[in-house]
């Protein structure tokens, strides 16, 4: 059954994918060297899924630690108005390429 598979893949540590795009994703996630801490900064131009996806790593272990202080008033100063730089950093739908770089 369904339930049996994705049950004996998650004891075995099998990353199950159903299809070609979530594997590639997976297989970029991979490859990349593991992070030293659990402390993490999401940086993104869409809010709402910005919030739902703090909340998946929070519950599994990551620190998403709320960000103030100078820098993130420098920063927000670059952003257009209505953008959070409290983490997730959220420059909004409209940002553009020099936002995303500061």
């Amino acid at each position: 059954s369904y339930v049996f598979v994705d049950t004996l893949f998650q004891k075995a540590g099998i990353i199950r994918c159903y299809g070609r795009n979530e594997l590639m994703t997976v297989a970029g996630i991979l490859q990349q060297k593991e992070s030293e801490g659990k402390n993490i900064a999401i940086i993104t131009h869409a809010g709402g899924p910005a919030v739902m996806l703090t909340d998946v790593l929070s519950k599994n272990g990551l620190k998403i630690p709320h960000l103030e202080g100078k820098e993130s008033e420098t920063l927000l100063d670059k952003l257009f108005d209505g953008s959070s730089v409290s983490n997730p950093i959220d420059f909004l739908a409209t940002g553009n390429a020099q936002q995303l770089e500061a």
